[in-house]
């Protein structure tokens, strides 16, 4: 019976694949707010996002923005989004 089982579970076992490397647009935003050399404050101003939304993203403590607020500090800071495909490592 453990053969069997055995060889169940190794069928079902999920090959491996290369995964997809995931794309942090959280720590990419911050980055760019910290390269910017604009104040949060500064910042909060040009974008029309709250103050205190933006210190507690940038301290890790709110993890998410909306989308409208990451667009508008993205637009605040002259910066837009372009969207290529992710390489998955090394192609054969």
């Amino acid at each position: 019976m453990e053969s069997i089982c055995g060889d169940i579970i190794r069928i079902m076992k999920p090959r491996s694949v290369n995964p997809i490397p995931t794309v942090n647009l959280g720590s990419q935003l911050r980055k760019a707010i910290l390269d910017s050399g604009l104040t949060r404050n500064r910042i909060s101003e040009l974008s029309g996002v709250r103050y205190a939304g933006l210190w507690r993203f940038m301290a890790d403590e709110r993890v998410d923005l909306t989308l409208s607020s990451a667009s508008k500090i993205l637009t605040a800071l002259g910066l837009g989004i372009e969207f290529k495909p992710i390489s998955q490592g090394k192609k054969k």
